[in-house]
């Protein structure tokens, strides 16, 4: 897996879970596997499993504290900055979707309990997601 220096992740590979003390709190972080598509389709699914204590000064109010993004990027955009930058697709905890630093309302929330699926169809040009088995509809059109 690519990710942040504050991201860990189990010997299996399958769980993370993000450093959130200190100033570790006021960061995005991100993990993404190593393995690319180019062409045809995938999709992964992720489970939100419980809420990280975010307990620093000032970030009360971000109402941020509990928030994920998932969706999918280049291998060539920095990993933290997923739905921020070109080429980098993401679907948020706020129930917004991101490009280019572009946020627009997609769906609602999602939060510990709740589990996402990533659909990324690369035949169409496709990206779309689903919630606790939920389609939710085309998020982006991608290239």
């Amino acid at each position: 897996l690519d990710c942040n220096l504050d991201i860990n992740i189990t010997n299996d590979g399958l769980t993370c879970t993000k450093l959130s003390s200190g100033g570790f709190g006021y960061m995005w972080s991100g993990a993404r596997a190593n393995v690319g598509i180019w062409r045809g389709k995938a999709f992964f699914r992720v489970r939100i499993l419980q809420p990280l204590p975010v307990d620093v000064p000032n970030t009360g109010d971000l109402g941020t504290g509990y928030l994920a993004r998932i969706g999918v990027s280049t291998a060539d955009t920095p990993v933290g900055q997923l739905g921020e930058v070109d080429r980098s697709y993401s679907y948020g905890g706020s129930g917004k979707k991101s490009c280019r630093g572009q946020f627009e309302k997609y769906n609602e929330s999602f939060g510990p309990g709740d589990e996402i699926v990533c659909v990324l169809d690369l035949t169409q040009g496709i990206l779309s997601f689903a919630k606790n088995g939920v389609f939710l509809g085309k998020a982006f059109d991608v290239k």
